[in-house]
């Protein structure tokens, strides 16, 4: 009896982990996959896109919360939780509409180097902003993607500006709200609360002035198989859809940071960019230079040095020596 009731605790834990792991498989699937969804409304401005994404994601998450019964008006007391997730906020904001701009303006492949370049921007971000000391290996990858940065402009003559803009972001996204430490529906609704009245602001000033989001994000190479503005009700079903797909990820996001270590995250999060890739190669069609492969190559080693730094961090903390620098 003893030893069932000291297997409780451990057999939660394993639960626990298999749910957070799900939660993370699924999320950067979903992710990975939504270039095909996004390439649907891609004869539609992306500024309007986004627009709708917003104030759709924010009505799923505030629909979420009534279901679960999540309380999260409280946070509006405590000024630093207003604060994380109005900077959170701004962050997705930006992140969101250049990404869907890069995929529906022929752009997917600058759209998941940048989802590749961003554990690297994770540790640019540590260095810079919290005072933190790089590994060799670190140091190192950094190295390699600059290079490959390099490589790829010198090619194009056309600086990535989109790929950086995409991983500052959401490196900078995932820091604040890992920093913030809220519940992960609490802050979701806080946060699509801001980013929902924006979304909101957004679609009836784009009502008002017509012209507003094709000026804003001009209409550029959209997918054959793209549903025309002048559809109608299929139109509005697909901008309301956004919102779900947008919802959904980020709920399963939230749920995997708070219970995964960072060498299952640091795993989890290139299956997004992967399938992002072979997405562009493959469907829809987009160059793949040799540039282009260089880039992406130095970027991947990069990635495995960061992989094999956080796999012997975690094995030092495991054996007791949590603030062991390992030397490679």
């Amino acid at each position: 009896m003893t030893e069932t009731t000291e297997n409780i605790p451990a057999q939660s834990t394993q639960l626990n982990d298999r749910r957070a792991l799900t939660s993370g498989v699924l999320c950067y699937l979903l992710w990975g996959l939504l270039p095909v969804f996004w390439k649907l409304l891609s004869a539609i401005p992306s500024a309007e896109v986004q627009a709708h994404r917003m104030l759709w994601c924010a009505l799923c998450v505030f629909v979420f919360c009534l279901i679960t019964k999540t309380h999260f008006v409280h946070l509006f007391k405590d000024k630093r939780a207003v604060l994380v997730f109005l900077a959170s906020g701004v962050l997705i904001t930006i992140n969101w509409l250049v990404y869907v701009f890069d995929i529906n303006t022929g752009h997917a492949i600058d759209a998941s180097l940048g989802s590749y370049l961003t554990p690297t921007v994770n540790v640019i971000i540590g260095v810079l902003l919290f005072k933190e000391r790089p590994s060799l290996l670190q140091g190192i990858a950094i190295g390699l993607a600059t290079v490959g940065i390099l490589i790829l402009t010198t090619s194009s003559g056309e600086f990535p500006t989109s790929a950086l803009v995409l991983a500052v972001s959401f490196a900078l996204y995932g820091g604040i709200k890992k920093w913030g430490g809220y519940p992960a529906s609490e802050g979701m609704a806080l946060e699509n609360l801001f980013t929902g009245a924006l979304g909101l602001a957004a679609v009836i000033a784009g009502m008002i002035f017509p012209a507003l989001f094709a000026a804003l994000t001009p209409v550029e190479n959209p997918a054959s198989y793209a549903i025309s503005p002048d559809a109608g009700l299929p139109v509005f079903l697909l901008l309301v859809a956004g919102g779900l797909v947008t919802w959904l990820p980020l709920q399963l996001f939230a749920k995997a940071v708070n219970g995964l270590s960072m060498i299952t995250i640091s795993f989890c999060q290139y299956i997004s960019p992967t399938l992002c890739l072979l997405c562009a190669i493959f469907l829809f069609e987009e160059p793949f230079t040799w540039a282009d492969i260089v880039c992406f190559a130095l970027i991947w080693i990069g990635i495995s040095l960061e992989i094999v730094h956080e796999t012997r961090m975690q094995k030092a903390h495991r054996n007791g020596v949590p603030g062991k620098n390992v030397v490679e």
